[in-house]
């Protein structure tokens, strides 16, 4: 099976610490795999702000990175194809949905604001806020946009963020259709 890197790699995004940071999107808890996957693949403008609003105690933070390469948990029923040599049991898989670059820096979330997608007053939670200035969308991999699936492997406390070149990740496949529509980069 291929590695992540490989892609990486042959996309000229940086591996080393400051480069490229691996970030996994999920939240079974507060509204579910389903919604969150569901936000992404109909470009739900909820999705956006839940993405650019971030506590600022989870880390790596954003802005150690130059690139953001993300993912999205996906339960397997959502998928238009069956992901090969995937566990009968496992219900749910890691889709990449793009690339974005770091340019700035965050600022405290004001009064008023929130996270739309998990309910959250930002700013009382005492959040940060990613302008869409400070996080580029970039075309880099963009073919593989809702197609590639990454094995992230279970353990006893799963991040959501690695470097790319400390926690490299199995590529399972590349289905043959995207699972969304979203491109990032056409938003702007």
């Amino acid at each position: 099976m291929p590695l992540l890197s490989d892609y990486i790699s042959e996309a000229n995004l940086p591996l080393q610490d400051g480069g490229t940071l691996l970030v996994r999107h999920a939240d079974e808890d507060r509204v579910g795999d389903r919604v969150m996957f569901d936000a992404w693949r109909y470009s739900d403008p909820r999705f956006e702000s839940y993405y650019r609003t971030q506590n600022p105690e989870a880390g790596p933070r954003y802005e150690a990175a130059r690139y953001l390469l993300k993912f999205i948990k996906t339960p397997v029923a959502c998928l238009t194809e069956r992901v090969p040599g995937l566990p009968r049991e496992e219900q749910n898989v890691t889709l990449f949905i793009g690339v974005w670059e770091v340019v700035g820096l965050p600022r405290p979330c004001g009064l008023g604001e929130r996270d739309e997608l998990l309910d959250i007053d930002a700013h009382a939670a005492g959040y940060i806020r990613y302008d869409p200035a400070m996080l580029h969308p970039s075309e880099a991999l963009a073919d593989l946009i809702g197609r590639l699936v990454i094995d992230w492997p279970k353990n006893k406390r799963r991040a959501w963020r690695h470097w790319a070149h400390r926690q490299d990740k199995e590529v399972l496949t590349v289905l043959t259709e995207p699972q969304g529509p979203y491109a990032p980069w056409r938003r702007q």
